[in-house]
């Protein structure tokens, strides 16, 4: 009965229920394209660090020296650590155009900072071969959007140096490009050093990382700490990207008012009918469940409406240019944003119904 009253009210006595329809999908389209533009620049700051499975500590610092270097393989527990180069680029395929990337200089006798999988060709780095492996977004932006075969040894343009391609890794968060340290410090010389760490197995890290810090007084950081870390100096360095962060903020905090005026305005609007029922003695639980179903109901077949036209305008205009891949947790943060916003004004009303004479 409860349903099919509110079904009644919704869709078959009034449109007033557009309006706020309108409003959930383009309020909810615009959140999903500003949260997965700012993710993806996220991940792409710090994806280089995110799931290895052979580092699980990382030291940052601008004056890292081989002593430093040489004290922490001395640790009991650190069973390998060598440098990691990070610096920022650009790469072409010798037909495409040029693509902003991702450099990594990673030490050949260790492997230390670089996945442990190929999905083909190889992972081993040799000093004396100019040799890149790519992450599969590099590829993809370097050969599917212009039509070319892509072929282990075929040569890119990685800045000023020509390289043949070794290997493919399966990282989805930007372009990356790995080679042997030396290599990358000579194409870039203005980059970043760190310190990769792998420690024993079943060794306690927030130990290790006392033991790092106590030896080299250098501070160590976890993978997920790392990320944090490397996200941060991001931002600072880029004010773009700054204020890009406080914009989202905003439209999240604008979007939920919006949400919350339009809900409030469509429940007042709809008064009159909540007074009738209860004149003819509906009971407060029944009201309650009865603005609660309407507030749901909307906002469920708002957001639904705003992911399949976000999903399908993706698909359509293909890459990742405009509509960025979404995160489940940017799904997740607006549909129970939303769903809390809606729902919270349907109790409001509710107790608006109840001081009605």
């Amino acid at each position: 009965m409860l349903v099919r009253f509110t079904v009644a009210l919704l869709f078959k006595k009034s449109k007033q229920w557009l309006m706020p329809l309108f409003v959930v999908v383009f309020s909810i389209f615009l959140l999903f394209q500003q949260f997965s533009a700012f993710q993806s620049i996220r991940s792409e700051s710090n994806a280089f660090c995110i799931n290895l499975e052979n580092v699980d500590l990382w030291i940052k610092g601008n004056f890292l020296s081989n002593q430093d270097l040489l004290k922490i393989k001395k640790i009991p527990d650190v069973t390998a650590a060598s440098f990691v180069y990070k610096a920022s680029g650009s790469i072409a395929s010798l037909k495409g155009s040029k693509k902003s990337c991702t450099l990594l200089g990673i030490d050949e006798t260790t492997h230390l900072g670089m996945p442990k999988k190929a999905l083909q060709g190889s992972l081993r780095l040799k000093s004396d071969v100019d040799l890149a492996v790519l992450s599969t977004d590099c590829v993809d932006s370097l050969y599917k959007t212009n039509n070319q075969k892509l072929k282990l040894g075929s040569v890119i343009q990685l800045d000023h140096a020509q390289m043949k391609i070794g290997g493919i890794v399966p990282a989805k968060s930007g372009l990356v490009v790995y080679t042997n340290y030396a290599k990358a410090r000579e194409i870039i010389h203005q980059g970043e050093t760190f310190l990769a760490i792998k420690a024993e197995d079943g060794v306690n890290l927030s130990a290790l990382k006392g033991k790092i810090e106590k030896t080299c007084g250098l501070k160590a950081f976890t993978t997920k700490e790392f990320s944090k870390e490397i996200f941060q100096m991001y931002r600072k360095e880029n004010r773009v990207v700054s204020h890009f962060s406080v914009v989202i903020i905003f439209g999240l905090v604008l979007a939920l008012g919006i949400f919350m005026t339009v809900f409030y305005q469509f429940f007042k609007t709809q008064l009159s009918n909540y007074s009738i029922l209860k004149a003819l003695g509906a009971t407060p639980f029944f009201l309650l469940g009865l603005l609660t179903l309407q507030a749901a109901l909307i906002s469920l077949f708002g957001w639904f409406a705003s992911l399949i036209l976000y999903l399908s305008l993706q698909k359509i205009v293909g890459g990742d240019e405009l509509f960025f891949p979404l995160t489940g947790e940017i799904v997740a943060l607006s549909f129970f944003s939303l769903l809390a916003i809606s729902l919270s004004v349907g109790l409001f009303i509710s107790f608006k119904v109840k001081e009605v004479a």
